[in-house]
């Protein structure tokens, strides 16, 4: 064990990288192939490893995107627990405010038909639905709600102005589509333009999330624009109310208020309030941090078990979000070789040791250099090993593959699991 230790402490390479500095723990790191990996697989696998060996006397912490989204899919039937709720308190608001079940049932199945199209088209399309899409799945349901409900509610508008006979829910439901169309197709469209902004990114997840959207958003104009007055169209008793609880003159009394307010002197404490928020607002935006500094994701909360487990390897390791640097040029094999690239690579590994908004740097720069000057010196003796030596970006195994752009490159690191 002491013959361990000194060879730990002598080599850059494993002390501080792999073992902490204190020689109180050790990092291991397993790579995975991002085309075969199977996140939720490895998830279980990996727990179940640790709770076979977990006996207490060592703390086992792991990070990394298959563990991430593991915990993503360990928490999925709880997301699903809060859509469900979210969607019932939408439906007793729908049954309370407008006392109809048709007001009820009608967006409902606007949100489903739309839904069932979008999913099936993006099934076509190979686009996965992943998990984190559940917020965004639930905004555009929402909107397929609302485009349902703006029609019923014209719908109930020109009840009351039409006598009671046969033809009163043909001719309601005509007049709410003719006089909606345009301006529903109007907010569609503009929704899905909103929407296909996001296609700029050049992130592949964010392009296909705006395909998704946007086949979603353009489903509503069967699903909520035309759908919904047709349903209607077959009612047979549209003047009965479900219950006689009657919400609309409280309603109307906090608009006439605001009515009021606004056409009054009252207007002017209404502008300079507005006004006073808008530079205050302002003014707090400029100290906004872009991003995300706490350790871990934000996906998850703090207190987290995986964000819990990435603060304690940070505060050990040099850091579980790595930041890959890749040097290399197509159909060039030994660049590694060149003194211009070594003064790159050792120029860049100064200017982030000194830098305070980096951790600390990886010592493989200097392995590449020592090993080049190795095979330098092999090559010099043995004439058969240039033409064997492979590519010197072999010495670098952890860091360097080559872009198809002759170009340095920086990239996050990716299904990686780290446990100490």
């Amino acid at each position: 064990m002491q013959e361990l230790r000194q060879a730990v402490l002598r080599n850059p390479l494993v002390y501080g990288p792999y073992v902490s500095k204190d020689l109180q723990a050790t990092l291991v790191t397993v790579d995975f192939i991002d085309e075969q990996v199977e996140y939720g697989k490895v998830f279980h696998e990996i727990r179940s490893l640790i709770d076979r060996v977990d006996d207490g006397s060592v703390n086992i912490r792991v990070v990394g995107d298959p563990i991430l989204y593991g915990w993503v899919g360990h928490y999925l039937p709880e997301t699903f627990q809060l859509v469900c709720a979210a969607l019932l308190v939408t439906l007793v608001m729908l049954f309370i405010l407008l006392r109809t079940w048709r007001g009820v049932m009608l967006p409902l199945l606007a949100g489903l038909v739309s839904a069932s199209w979008a999913l099936g088209i993006c099934h076509l399309l190979d686009i996965h639905f992943e998990p984190l899409v559940i917020v965004v799945a639930m905004l555009i349901t929402s909107r397929a709600v609302s485009h349902s409900v703006q029609i019923v509610n014209r719908f109930d508008d020109e009840l009351e102005l039409l006598p009671a006979n046969a033809d009163t829910s043909r001719t309601a439901a005509r007049v709410a589509l003719a006089d909606l169309f345009r301006p529903g197709m109007l907010g569609v469209i503009a929704d899905a333009a909103c929407m296909a902004v996001v296609a700029l990114s050049p992130i592949p997840m964010l392009q296909k999330l705006t395909v998704l959207a946007c086949v979603w958003v353009m489903t509503l104009t069967v699903s909520a624009v035309i759908l919904t007055p047709v349903m209607l169209s077959f009612i047979r008793r549209p003047h009965g109310m479900v219950h006689p609880l009657n919400c609309i003159p409280l309603l109307n009394r906090v608009l006439d208020l605001a009515t009021a307010v606004s056409l009054s002197r009252a207007r002017y404490v209404v502008l300079g309030g507005g006004f006073l928020l808008v530079v205050g607002a302002g003014f707090y935006s400029l100290n906004l941090k872009i991003g995300d500094a706490n350790p871990g994701s934000p996906i998850l909360w703090p207190e987290s078990t995986y964000n819990v487990d990435a603060d304690a390897i940070n505060n050990r390791f040099e850091g579980v979000d790595r930041m890959f640097v890749v040097l290399g040029e197509d159909g060039n094999r030994g660049l590694m070789k060149t003194s211009e690239a070594l003064q790159a690579m050792n120029s860049f590994q100064r200017f982030i040791e000194h830098s305070r908004k980096w951790g600390a740097p990886s010592p493989w720069p200097t392995c590449c250099r020592r090993s080049t000057s190795a095979c330098a010196k092999a090559t010099r003796a043995t004439s058969n090993w240039a033409t064997a030596a492979p590519s010197t970006a072999a010495w670098w195994p952890c860091s360097i593959r080559y872009p198809n752009p002759a170009t340095s490159r920086a990239s996050p690191t990716s299904s990686t699991p780290t446990a100490r």
